[in-house]
């Protein structure tokens, strides 16, 4: 079976990805961090390596979407994790120190950016000696091509990765649901009702959560 990794996509000038194909995949990653974060079956240091798209040669049709696949291993035999509990990373900059207390989130928010620039990270670095977190708070505070909206998710995981409190760990999971999950959704019914509009020629508003027809 052919599998061709994320990583390779976004490397590969040759491909030519939709919108509609970024938010199709953001989407289906952070349900899988929903899914699999608190399990041992997630690796935390997962990334864009770790998505593959199987037997897929046209990644701008909805097909290559129902192929994706993130690869999750068991931890169980890592005593140091076998309590489903992440320790705290420190990341230093400079005379910075911020500890990077979900890693597993912190990967989702980076991966957002990746999708958004359709480039790898370490592509996206400003310097080589900046730590992880540094560079993608910096990247996160610029507008991406992918909108306003899009930019609060990924600074929501980014934020969600330096807290380290039970009260975050316990409504964690809604919280990847309403403020990822959701809003992912919702730019991809709203980017399918564009498009309709264009093949129909009718001119489609899209106010919030409602839809507006006009003459």
């Amino acid at each position: 079976m052919r599998s061709v990794s994320l990583e390779d996509v976004l490397r590969s000038s040759s491909q030519n990805v939709s919108v509609e194909f970024q938010l199709g995949v953001a989407r289906r990653l952070a349900i899988a961090v929903l899914q699999y974060h608190s399990t041992p079956w997630l690796d935390s240091e997962w990334g864009i390596q770790d998505v593959c798209f199987f037997n897929a040669p046209d990644l701008s049709s909805d097909d290559a979407l129902e192929t994706l696949h993130l690869e999750v291993k068991s931890r169980l035999c890592d005593a140091e994790k076998s309590q489903f509990v992440e320790n705290a990373v420190e990341e230093n900059d400079g005379n910075d120190q911020i500890s990077i207390s979900n890693m597993t989130i912190f990967r989702l928010g980076v991966a957002l950016l990746e999708l958004a620039y359709l480039t790898p990270f370490r592509w996206l670095r400003e310097r080589e000696d900046m730590s992880d977190l540094i560079a993608a708070q910096r990247l996160s505070s610029r507008m991406p091509p992918l909108g306003p909206t899009y930019q609060q998710i990924v600074q929501r995981c980014l934020k969600w990765a330096r807290r380290n409190d039970g009260l975050l760990q316990a409504r964690l999971q809604w919280a990847i649901y309403s403020d990822v999950v959701s809003p992912l959704e919702h730019m991809l019914r709203c980017l399918k009702i564009e498009n309709k509009a264009l093949d129909t020629g009718v001119r489609v508003l899209v106010e919030g959560d409602e839809t507006v027809d006009a003459e």
